[in-house]
């Protein structure tokens, strides 16, 4: 009955964490979309502004200009698809505790809490000293 209520609450306690977790995502997704669009509208903003620059000041045609524009965006793509593999998250190795560890290691120690009231420290304080004893004479 114990374990039940145990693995209930440690379940409880995963499932607000997910809740949460995904509120906080979807916060972040939400501005990340917002000042998506407004950089895509400043970089549009910015192309116009310098096909415009291009023609008045270097007296270039409308064709001309928007060669060198759509050149020029083609070799920031090009550096930008070069970098992106540099950029990646080195991969750790490291095992992780899955949350069944973690609700097994939550269950041990409220049993232990909950011994710990029952009993009193210095009683399993003494009972953990004599199992060490009986357990290094073997």
């Amino acid at each position: 009955m114990l374990r039940a209520l145990i693995s209930s609450l440690s379940s409880l306690r995963t499932v607000d964490r997910i809740v949460q977790t995904a509120k906080r995502l979807m916060r972040q997704s939400a501005v990340i979309a917002v000042a998506s669009a407004l950089f895509l509208m400043a970089v549009a903003f910015l192309l116009v502004l310098a096909y415009q620059a291009l023609m008045a000041v270097y007296d270039l045609t409308p064709m001309a200009s928007a060669g060198i524009l759509s050149g020029a965006l083609i070799l920031s793509a090009m550096l930008a698809l070069a970098v992106l593999p540099l950029m990646e998250p080195k991969q750790d190795h490291r095992p992780m505790l899955s949350l069944a560890q973690n609700d097994a290691a939550d269950a041990i120690y409220g049993a232990l809490r909950s011994s710990m009231r029952q009993v009193g420290p210095i009683t399993l304080l003494a009972a953990a000293f004599a199992a060490g004893l009986l357990a290094s004479r073997r």
